[in-house]
This record gives C-alpha cells, sequence and structure tokens, in this order.
C-alpha cells in the first residue's frame, strides 16, 4: 500500500502540475509530510519499534480518511478530467 500511495501522489502532483493549480506547492509540501510519516513508521516496523496496526491506522486515518476524501476534495474536479 506504500507504493501505491507514492505512487498516487506522484500522478495527482502531475495532474495538478499540468493545470496549473495554484495550491500545488502546499499540496505538494503536505504529500511530503505524509510519506516522511509513512516511511518513519515503516521503518521503525522494520526495527520493531512500531506496531503494524500504528502503521495502518495512519494510512487508512490520516493519509486516506483525511487527506485523500477530504483534503483532496477541493481537487476532485482537476483530477477528473
Amino acid at each position: 500500500m506504500i507504493t501505491q500511495t507514492m505512487q498516487h501522489f506522484r500522478d495527482e502532483e502531475e495532474v495538478l502540475e499540468r493545470d496549473a493549480v495554484h495550491e500545488l506547492a502546499g499540496h505538494r509540501k503536505t504529500h511530503m509530510v505524509l510519506l516522511e510519516r509513512i516511511l518513519t513508521l515503516r521503518e521503525g516496523l522494520m526495527r520493531g519499534a512500531a506496531q503494524l496496526e500504528e502503521l495502518l491506522e495512519y494510512l487508512a486515518g490520516e493519509v486516506v480518511a483525511r487527506h485523500m476524501l477530504c483534503t483532496d476534495r477541493q481537487f476532485f474536479e482537476v483530477l477528473n478530467h
């Protein structure tokens, strides 16, 4: 799911850049923050310092529910072209 999330962010940013969305810089920074946390959790999981549930909760709650379904909503019209 991490690889797919990274690809989703790249694809989304490409569309937003193509359509010259003025909020792109801030949105790209949000993606970077989300990805940094995902990668930190994954690294912690690999070292035994984090639980799988913590990573899954972050992916489902923060990335999908809050970001993709709420924050990205402002771009749905652009992204559906």
